[in-house]
């Protein structure tokens, strides 16, 4: 059974994938990617699948920063920690707001929840549509079908006021879908909690990505394959 429910794994969603170092990182080779790739002129930024925020404190002093997510818990965490920031409740694949951007960004493989190379087309058509002339979208994607490989991710975080151990089982379902079953034991409060979900992914390969962008009407302009942004990015300009 597909859960996409992030309503328990948000409580502890920073403390288990959210790296300071790496999401730092990430915020500043986006920023020299929007820099060199823009042409709209302006600084406002739509975070698309933003989770609860954790690209955001690396960007929202460069840029009007605005973040979108399917899920309201993880989006109650962001407001909690980034007061004044405007967040949206919105699904990817057709969302509608009264706003034209600079650059949107979805990173650390959020397009690959869209499940379905159609959904993912109706995303960064959505995406495409509220760009501003000249206005940059930045995809980051969940591998590729050329790089995906099966893998047994164990993790452990020991923090003073949390501690979790983490198993995930990454395999490919079928040609386009990757299946990950999360089971982690989250020690809180003098209590021990077994959480265990399985969630679904799609899976695109380097050309369909391309043809995304294309069919949305942006112009590809740059794959970035430098190692500060993990799986890369594909950059495209509304001209």
């Amino acid at each position: 059974m597909n859960d996409m429910s992030f309503s328990t794994i948000a409580h502890y969603y920073d403390a288990l994938y959210v790296r300071p170092d790496m999401y730092g990182a990430e915020a500043d080779a986006v920023d020299r990617i929007l820099k060199r790739c823009g042409r709209s002129g302006g600084v406002r930024l739509l975070d698309v699948a933003c989770g609860t925020g954790g690209h955001l404190p690396f960007l929202k002093d460069r840029y009007e920063v605005e973040g979108l997510d399917l899920s309201d818990d993880m989006l109650r965490i962001a407001r909690e920690k980034h007061p004044g920031v405007p967040f949206h409740l919105a699904d990817m694949t057709d969302f509608r707001l009264d706003a034209a951007y600079d650059a949107i960004i979805c990173m650390y493989g959020g397009i690959g929840f869209a499940g379905t190379y159609d959904n993912a087309s109706r995303a960064v058509a959505s995406m495409a549509r509220h760009l501003a002339p000249g206005g940059v979208l930045l995809l980051v994607p969940w591998m590729t079908k050329e790089t995906f490989h099966d893998a047994l991710v164990v993790d452990a975080v020991n923090r003073p006021e949390i501690g979790i151990a983490r198993m995930e089982n990454v395999r490919r379902k079928s040609e386009s879908v990757v299946e990950v079953s999360f089971h982690h034991l989250i020690g809180e409060n003098g209590q021990v909690r077994y959480h265990t979900q399985t969630m679904e992914i799609g899976l695109f390969s380097e050309a369909e990505y391309v043809s995304l962008f294309r069919s949305s009407g942006l112009s590809l302009v740059e794959r970035y394959t430098e190692p500060d942004i993990m799986m890369g990015a594909f950059v495209g300009r509304k001209d």
